[in-house]
């Protein structure tokens, strides 16, 4: 009995990778569908980046709330205000900022200490702006404060932001 259930669970392995192998051109190197997840080896970090004191007084608010949606960390916070941060590994400035032209933002090229940022802003929110920069190893990082009206430079509190991961990262 033993015997005969390693037996089928053979064939039903060497089926499996038979179909595998078959999707894929029949090569032993592409696989299709498969997915090298050591490519994305700080996929866990990027919301543990700043605590949330930090981002709260960045903002001047306090955090109330978190969520992490596929490479997005977004929090909540007093006097209905987002904070959204992302770290695309492999995206660069040059494509970020084309994506968010191509969007209808308007884009600011800023200094935080030596680093070259970019600020976006979508017109239709004047209380929402996005700060974009080089990530430390590779790809880069992005910050969106939204703010319900804007107050100030909504661009102020995303620089904040930025200012303390380039710090941490660097």
């Amino acid at each position: 009995m033993i015997v005969g259930f390693f037996v089928l669970a053979s064939i039903l392995a060497a089926c499996g990778n038979a179909e595998r192998q078959a999707a894929a051109g029949a090569s032993n190197d592409a696989q299709a569908g498969w997915v090298d997840t050591d490519k994305y080896d700080l996929f866990d970090r990027e919301c543990e980046m700043l605590t949330t004191e930090q981002m709260g007084e960045a903002i001047g608010q306090t955090i109330i709330g978190d969520s992490f949606t596929g490479p997005i960390c977004r929090w909540s916070a007093t006097g209905d205000v987002w904070v959204t941060f992302n770290w695309f590994e492999w995206n660069t400035m040059a494509r970020e900022k084309d994506v968010a032209r191509r969007l209808g933002y308007t884009t600011e090229t800023r200094k935080i200490n030596s680093a070259t940022v970019f600020t976006q802003r979508d017109p239709q929110r004047p209380g929402t702006c996005g700060v974009t920069a080089k990530a430390s190893g590779r790809g880069i990082y992005t910050w969106f404060v939204n703010q319900p009206v804007a107050v100030g430079d909504p661009c102020d509190a995303p620089l904040k932001l930025m200012e303390l991961v380039l710090k941490a990262s660097a």
